[in-house]
């Protein structure tokens, strides 16, 4: 198990938390004893950017209880718990994330290959913004693998399918149009 946490001993406060919020959230509970049986997600991994708290927290183990092997990190390093991150470690899941990571940090908690196979950058997702993008092409030109159409008189669109998440685009982009 790969993970990366600032504290793994405070396993035990993060896990009285997850539990207190078990306790009630019934519909996550019944979904969860639906997972065990009927383990709709194994074989799968799984990736969740969150606001990593004790809410979140269960729903990542409601997935792992469903058979998924899952990679959590932190949508907001402001946000994070380290007592409830240390718990799901303790409990088995991947995590990349910690309380007020620097940018660097934060970054590489969900670019740089902490993640087997790519997982956490699955998560990276480019968009063009269709109101800020002034049809100018350098962003189709600057893609490698031709994931953007549209013309001068058209916004662009990035293909989901095709982009490989490489950020040409948005390095392209002299319009703050491309966003990940």
């Amino acid at each position: 198990m790969a993970s990366e946490i600032r504290n793994p001993q405070l396993w035990q406060d993060g896990r009285l938390k997850i539990d207190w919020v078990r306790h009630h959230m019934p519909l996550l509970n019944s979904l969860e004893e639906e997972f065990r049986t009927t383990l709709p997600f194994k074989g799968l991994k799984v990736a969740l950017s969150v606001h990593l708290e004790a809410k979140t927290a269960y729903l990542c183990e409601v997935l792992a209880a469903g058979g998924a092997e899952m990679y959590v990190t932190g949508s907001n390093p402001l946000s994070t718990q380290d007592d409830v991150a240390a718990a799901l470690v303790h409990a088995g899941l991947n995590v990349f994330a910690w309380y007020d990571a620097t940018p660097e940090e934060y970054e590489a908690h969900i670019i740089e290959k902490r993640c087997p196979a790519g997982v956490c950058k699955a998560l990276m997702r480019y968009e063009i913004i269709a109101d800020k993008c002034k049809g100018c092409t350098l962003c189709a030109k600057k893609c490698p693998v031709g994931a953007i159409s549209g013309s001068i008189k058209t916004p662009h669109v990035i293909d989901a399918a095709k982009c490989i998440k490489c950020g040409a685009c948005a390095a392209a982009c002299r319009f703050g149009a491309v966003l990940q």
